[in-house]
């Protein structure tokens, strides 16, 4: 992560929000502060399921706590048919994780991100192409996306969407 050295020491941001979208093997992050994106990554956990695989991602985000001064993490929930053991046993220790922080969590499930763009039959295009529109930095990687035959980069957008709703509905609650 870019972030550690974007932050001078005492100035602390109004709402800094970890947008994590998790599965067992891709993991991707995105950083909004107040609803302008400053970071985003994707990660590839390519070995076998393992107690060591959990604690490196949980790491990642327990680094982002500390080093990028979030305030808030927004986790992007896949769907439940999607969700295996070992992506259920790694969303349980990321909530473990923020509470231990003191971080407030948010959940999001795919159907949140519909008001973030126009429903179409094809919500996950519609859904990068919304998200590359507000953010132009991400319309590379749109790109490449649409070019896959696999799916990659779309978790980003996911990470992306999630931190955008929190931080519009922190927004909101003020």
């Amino acid at each position: 992560m870019l972030c550690s050295h974007s932050l001078s020491a005492n100035i602390i941001p109004t709402m800094r929000v970890l947008g994590v979208s998790v599965n067992s093997r891709i993991v991707s992050t995105a950083i909004v502060e107040d609803k302008a994106l400053i970071d985003y990554q994707n990660r590839l956990y390519s070995e076998r399921w393992s107690p060591m695989k959990a604690k490196k991602i949980v790491f990642l985000i327990k680094y982002s706590i500390k080093y990028c001064a979030i305030t808030n993490i927004a986790l992007a929930i896949p769907y439940a048919h999607y969700q295996n053991k070992e992506t259920k046993t790694l969303i349980t220790l990321i909530k473990t994780e923020c509470q231990k922080k003191n971080v407030p969590i948010s959940c999001y499930s795919p159907e949140a991100f519909g008001c973030l763009y126009e429903k179409t039959k094809a919500n996950k295009k519609a859904l990068m192409s919304a998200l590359a529109e507000r953010y132009p930095e991400l319309g590379y990687i749109r790109k490449k996306e649409l070019r896959n035959k696999r799916e990659y980069y779309h978790k980003v957008f996911t990470a992306v969407a999630s931190a955008l709703l929190c931080n519009i509905e922190h927004s909101r609650n003020q």
